[in-house]
């Protein structure tokens, strides 16, 4: 089936051949991409306690004079989702996109780059081949907080002389955060903000019928997966890049690449540029299908847990039936919630929810546009007006002593 589908999408493209214009940044490691902008960028390697290698991307200043001086420069962590990569943070290109929009106020910017992700050095595990090597795909996001964040936010720091930074996760990353605070309170202490964008641990209810139907067959999916051992959701997606960037290259196919994308897991989105669907399509994240039963299984129980084994192996791992709730009370660090009106996932309901459990929110910041959507925080063309410049100056906020008092809600009634 899988060879029927290329030999068709070839022909396709054989027929159309409007292919007038490849944009050349497909093509460019980030390291290239980011010196080509005209930042200066470095990639740091690190070593997670159970034997992943990561890389971190920085870029110490940004264009402007002034923020080339070092005079103890505040540092900003950037996280990506689930599935997320590091590309994704740059898709709206120079000045706009975010790190540089960052970088060019002032700030240190790191970029992190979890397991799953590739990276610019030859392994991705001590021990563990991952185009090979199941055991490589075994870990949820739970090993991403506790061994990749923690592990990344202590190397930053030791490198910066800093006792302290904001982070700033896009979807998963919020809940990540979280899981981290909650399993090693310590990291408190070396958060000095984080922003969430689009992300909460407990996402009750969707305002999206497709993924509402996806997590009521999450039982399904998750015996599916099991039966068909599958360590790494849909490993042959990587095979669909090059047919993807010919495709969303091609002028009469290029709007398509334009829907199609403007309304994968969301409602449709108003403000993603056209001259960005190359970039956009070209980013193709390998997923663990650990961290897909993960999340449709607190979905569909309502609650913010460890990974769910069943009951017996439960019994084995945790010493109970079911898996432990995150103690999301211990959490202090101050945490700011950014609320899209058109997110489907991460609404304003599921946001309060989060509120009401956690006890360390300090805003709420409304986006101002009707059809903003869950993954406009990193893909639309209006971004820097409607994140960017809040973000910033929640930021130095932060740096200045001035975040408002935590939040208190009312129990839900």
């Amino acid at each position: 089936m899988y060879f029927v589908f290329i030999i068709v999408s070839v022909y396709i493209l054989g027929v159309s051949s409007k292919i007038t214009w490849i944009d050349p940044d497909v093509d460019l490691t980030m390291e290239e991409r980011i010196r080509k902008a005209g930042y200066p960028v470095e990639i740091h390697s690190m070593v997670t306690q159970d034997g992943y290698i990561l890389s971190a991307y920085r870029i110490p200043h940004g264009l402007n004079d002034d923020s080339k001086v070092n005079r103890n420069k505040s540092v900003v962590l950037l996280i990506h989702g689930m599935g997320g990569i590091v590309q994704v943070f740059f898709i709206l290109r120079e000045k706009r996109s975010i790190p540089y929009y960052l970088a060019d106020r002032g700030f240190d910017v790191w970029i992190f780059n979890a397991r799953g992700n590739k990276n610019e050095f030859p392994k991705q595990h001590v021990k563990y081949d991952w185009n090979t090597d199941d055991e490589y795909w075994f870990y949820s996001f739970h090993d991403i907080a506790l061994y990749d964040l923690s592990t990344t936010i202590d190397y930053i720091l030791k490198v910066t002389g800093q006792k302290q930074l904001s982070a700033i996760g896009h979807s998963a990353g919020g809940p990540e955060c979280y899981c981290l605070l909650a399993e090693r309170p310590e990291y408190n202490k070396k958060i000095k903000v984080f922003l969430s964008w689009g992300g909460v641990p407990l996402i009750k209810r969707f305002d999206y019928p497709i993924l509402n139907f996806f997590i009521s067959m999450g039982d399904f999916i998750k015996k599916l997966i099991e039966k068909l051992q599958m360590s790494e959701n849909f490993p042959i997606t990587q095979s669909f890049k090059p047919f993807l960037r010919l495709l969303c290259a091609d002028s009469y196919y290029r709007h398509m690449c334009h829907v199609a994308l403007a309304v994968i897991g969301t409602h449709k989105s108003h403000t993603q540029r056209i001259e960005d669907i190359q970039l956009i399509s070209s980013v193709l994240p390998r997923v663990s299908s650990k961290q897909i039963v993960h999340f449709l299984d607190n979905v569909k129980n309502k609650w913010f847990r460890k990974f769910d084994y069943g009951p017996k192996k439960n019994m084995e791992v945790y010493g109970q039936i079911l898996p432990p709730e995150y103690n999301l009370t211990a959490a202090t660090a101050p945490f700011v919630f950014f609320v899209a009106k058109a997110d489907s996932l991460v609404t304003l309901e599921n946001v309060l929810d989060s509120v009401r459990v956690t006890r360390n929110t300090v805003l709420l910041y409304t986006i101002l546009d009707d059809t903003f959507n869950h993954v406009d925080y990193l893909l639309s063309g209006n971004a820097t007006e409607l994140v960017y410049e809040p973000t910033y100056r929640i930021l130095k906020d932060a740096e200045e002593g001035k975040l408002p008092p935590v939040i208190q809600l009312p129990p839900e009634t």
